[in-house]
């Protein structure tokens, strides 16, 4: 039976409907633990495609409902509707900090990706940094290291770039290239308007 949330509902019932000792109860807890919460993991093939709109719009939804919802990491990449749907929700920098950190640098490998990319071309650079990502994880080691120790790297991008890439008060994504495309698309539509004017 699917739940508000469309979520199915998985426990399962002895004859009498009751659940068996040991199965989850109707908070989703095992006996003798406290119940957990859900995690949702918002996928996308793309940048762009919504995942961070989706995530939040959920997050306001479940506040009116009367959930305690935290944002504990979000990339809004100075797009303004994903910007103005965090007003509302509690935003915990403490535990976006943490999230960040847990990571070792990977959750913010695109910057460098981006920077190499100008140097040996957006597959070999994203190619580079996926490889870099798994061994940093594999060794339990911060990403600028395992990127410092790669002559591929450091051959384009000196140790400061990459920690200064790598540290989160500084990345800005995509928003460089995204502000550029917006306003040459309002440049454009702006020169066709007036070229649409009759004189």
């Amino acid at each position: 039976m699917a739940d508000s949330d469309g979520q199915v509902e998985t426990s399962r019932r002895d004859r009498n409907g009751s659940a068996p000792s040991g199965a989850p109860g109707a908070d989703g807890s095992a006996a003798g633990r406290p119940a957990r919460g859900r995690l949702r993991i918002y996928l996308g093939s793309a940048a762009g495609v919504g995942k961070t709109y989706a995530m939040l719009n959920e997050g306001h939804r479940r506040v009116e409902r009367g959930a305690d919802v935290v944002v504990g990491f979000a990339e809004a990449h100075a797009r303004p509707h994903t910007i103005a749907l965090l007003d509302g929700l509690e935003v915990d920098v403490t535990r976006m900090r943490a999230n960040v950190d847990i990571t070792n640098g990977v959750a913010l490998a695109e910057s460098v990706s981006m920077v190499l990319a100008a140097h040996i071309g957006k597959f070999d650079a994203h190619r580079t940094i996926g490889a870099a990502s798994r061994r940093a994880i594999a060794e339990d080691r911060a990403l600028a290291d395992v990127l410092a120790e790669m002559p591929e790297v450091t051959k384009h991008l000196s140790k400061e770039e990459i920690t200064r890439m790598l540290t989160p008060e500084n990345y800005l994504g995509a928003s460089v290239q995204l502000v550029r495309a917006a306003v040459a698309t309002h440049a454009g539509e702006r020169d066709g308007a007036a070229r649409a004017r009759p004189k």
